[in-house]
């Protein structure tokens, strides 16, 4: 790495205190499904509901990153920031599951497609070599995941002390992203590329978007109904010694965190594509063996192969993808690339949840192994072929 120019480390850290506040306060939302049932929804009105947010994300993926590129990231940070938290603040009103309640997540959905596109199209720029994009994201990747584990625990402890204490207290982290957002400097991304002009018409779609939707498909699988697969295994007495999803989710949690850290340092190696071919497999692996996940020493084994494998996947693709077009394509790449991820995180739950009522865990297991290499098929032939351009906006 020493061939490379020196990161700019004010501003990645930058950054990445942007990311960690923000998905501090969100990780709050993880108690929203117990809010909807507790003002009388329903568990379908749940799935509706969180994958409502997708329609913003999609909205706004092309324009959000242009606008990073022309003009830089202070405003879709601080306005989304603000967004965010004033949805947030609002919510201390809302009473039942309705309209209001509809609007109000609409609203925070908006300000999260700006400021979760940004950091990712923020984290393109900062850096002009691949190895050190990918080294960045990991970061972020990180960073992102300490939020969440730390927001998860404040907002479990404000959940319990009341409604005005849960919405008020992610509102007020919120507003420390608008500060942070405010400090982030507005100069546009730098464009010195000799084929950012040439190639900026002739620029293909990244394969990697599509990779991306399906890691996220796996990821809400294994993150979403796992648990609840563990909880039906203990009841049923299909294992002779009950165990809890901790052991797959810590170990897993834990190297995902480990193999992010590390693999800035060893991407020079681990960005080759027999590597990533190594990651898909064992994720799929991973799939496929967990419906006869029986002991704890089972479940330890097969969430430290998904945290080898997903753990390095996402930073890595990303990175290739931002690599695969030409430098002023790398904003609208982002926002497509985060737009890729909860596309398969948000709607894949949808179906999966109805094949597990219909023809249980073990078939939704199958069908999430088949319906991954499917789409990794798909990204496979539009590398071949390249016949997808990026689109200029949306």
């Amino acid at each position: 790495m020493s061939e490379l120019p020196p990161l700019p480390r004010l501003r990645v850290v930058h950054l990445l205190a942007i990311a960690g506040f923000y998905f501090c306060s969100g990780a709050f939302l993880m108690q929203f499904p117990r809010i909807i049932l507790r003002l009388g929804g329903s568990a379908q009105e749940i799935g509706w509901i969180l994958a409502l947010g997708l329609i913003p994300v999609l909205c706004l993926a092309g324009v959000v990153g242009n606008w990073n590129r022309q003009r830089g990231g202070r405003w879709p940070l601080v306005v989304g920031a603000l967004l965010a938290a004033l949805s947030n603040a609002m919510m201390i009103w809302v009473e039942h599951v309705g309209a209001g309640m509809l609007a109000l997540r609409m609203l925070f959905a908006v300000g999260h497609a700006m400021i979760f596109g940004t950091l990712f199209a923020q984290a393109a720029f900062v850096a002009d070599h691949p190895l050190q994009r990918a080294k960045v994201i990991g970061w972020m990747a990180v960073v992102i995941q300490i939020g969440n584990a730390i927001g998860s625990v404040i907002g479990e402890y404000a959940y319990l002390k009341g409604n005005n204490a849960f919405w008020l207290g992610s509102a007020g982290i919120g507003l420390i992203v608008v500060v942070l957002g405010a400090c982030w400097s507005t100069k546009p991304a730098n464009e010195h590329s000799t084929q950012t002009q040439a190639g900026s018409k002739s620029a293909q779609w990244p394969a990697e978007v599509w990779t991306i939707a399906a890691v996220g498909m796996a990821f809400a699988g294994l993150s979403q109904f796992l648990p609840a697969f563990i909880d039906h295994l203990n009841q049923s007495g299909a294992v002779t010694q009950p165990f809890a999803a901790a052991w797959f989710l810590t170990p897993a949690l834990l190297l995902v965190a480990l193999v992010r850290l590390a693999g800035g340092h060893f991407a020079a190696v681990l960005l080759r594509p027999w590597v990533l071919g190594v990651c898909h497999l064992l994720l799929m692996l991973t799939m496929l063996l967990v419906p006869w996940m029986h002991t704890q020493q089972h479940a330890m084994f097969l969430g430290m192969i998904f945290g080898l494998s997903y753990g390095w996947l996402y930073p890595a693709l990303s990175a290739m993808a931002f690599d695969h077009v030409p430098a002023e394509a790398r904003g609208r790449v982002a926002g497509w690339l985060v737009a890729a991820f909860e596309v398969g995180f948000r709607l894949s739950p949808i179906a999966l949840g109805a094949l597990i009522s219909r023809f249980g865990y073990t078939t939704m297991f199958v069908s999430l192994v088949l319906a991954y290499a499917g789409m990794l098929l798909v990204a496979r032939l539009v590398a071949r072929t390249k016949l997808v351009p990026v689109p200029a906006a949306l």
